[in-house]
This record gives structure tokens, C-alpha cells and sequence, in this order.
């Protein structure tokens, strides 16, 4: 584990591509300051990638927390039905799939476990309106990658809160469609 801190505030697609550089091994996460990962996340997102030597990366369902730290049942229940991932199956999930869910929005990056060959093959797009939704799209539209893993363990707790900035669904499918181009 290493934590890599950077002097000067980047935008989200520069951040992670600097710290897809500076760190070493075979597999890579990002987790962002205000999110948490559960003990289990590491062991059984890494299990599943060695069980599936085809798949890029492994991701899981997650807990939703308020902006104090709280865990929020409810929202985390609604968050799984509105992003696809309610009924997901555990297990392979195939690039077609994939892809249907990268759209959906449904992978979040935190919540995300990838081979250091595919994170490397797929650096975020710097510019990008929702950088992280982009590279899934294009691991998935890319043909280079046959499948991810999935948990529907919530493995990981995602903060929301006020300063995260929203965004239109006309810029969101602008940003994606410029990914896949």
C-alpha cells in the first residue's frame, strides 16, 4: 500500500493518470479521500480476479454514506436499483454486459480493482466531464477486454455530499460519446 500525495490540485482525469504512474504492482485502486474501503474489499476483489484470468478488473456493490460518515441504508438500496446493479449476478461478467453497465454508470472507479496492465492500457480522459464513466466505457467498447468480475457484496462506502458537482445527462452522454470516440 502507498500513498501518494501531490503538492498542487489536479482535475480528476490528470489526478488519477499521475497516480497510475507513480505506483507499482498488479493490481490498482483509487480511493479518493473521503470514501472507505470495507477489510474484506482487497481479498475478495483479488480473489475474483485470480478465479477469472480473462477479466480486467473486479468491482462491488457499495454502501452510500452522508456527508458526515453515516451509512444510509435506504439511498445505498435505491442507489443499487437505479445504477443497474440490483440482481447482478456475482461472478464474470461478460464485455457485453460490461459495456451496458459502464453507460448505466454502474461501475464506480472506487469500487474498482484493476489488472495494473489494463489501468495503463486505458488513462482517463483529462478534460473529460465524468472521467471515470468514460474509461469504463472504453474498457469495455475496446474488444481488449472480455470481461470484469463482479461482488454484490458492499465491499466499499462512497461519501456523497454537497460539494460533488452535478451534472446534466446531456453532458454526461456528450462526455461519453467523445470517449468511445
Amino acid at each position: 500500500l502507498r500513498l501518494v500525495r501531490r503538492p498542487e490540485r489536479l482535475a480528476m482525469g490528470e489526478h488519477v493518470n499521475v497516480m497510475i504512474r507513480e505506483t507499482s504492482g498488479d493490481a490498482w485502486l483509487y480511493l479518493p479521500d473521503d470514501d472507505r474501503i470495507r477489510p474484506r474489499f482487497l481479498a475478495t476483489l483479488e480473489s475474483l480476479l485470480q478465479a477469472h484470468p480473462d477479466a480486467g478488473f473486479a468491482f462491488c456493490d457499495h454502501w452510500v454514506m452522508d456527508a458526515d460518515g453515516n451509512v444510509d441504508e435506504a439511498r445505498s438500496l435505491m442507489n443499487s436499483e437505479v445504477y443497474h446493479r440490483k440482481g447482478l449476478r456475482d461472478g464474470l461478467v461478460p464485455r457485453e454486459v460490461l459495456l451496458s453497465l459502464a453507460i448505466w454508470a454502474a461501475i464506480p472507479l472506487q469500487a474498482s480493482l484493476f489488472r495494473r496492465s489494463v489501468i495503463e492500457s486505458f488513462p482517463l480522459a483529462v478534460g473529460s466531464f465524468a472521467p471515470d464513466v468514460d474509461l469504463h466505457i472504453r474498457i469495455a467498447a475496446s474488444g481488449s477486454v472480455a470481461a470484469a468480475c463482479y461482488s454484490s457484496e458492499r465491499l466499499m462506502e462512497y461519501r456523497y455530499h454537497g460539494l460533488q458537482s452535478g451534472f446534466t445527462l446531456e453532458a454526461s452522454h456528450r462526455s461519453w460519446l467523445d470517449a468511445l470516440e
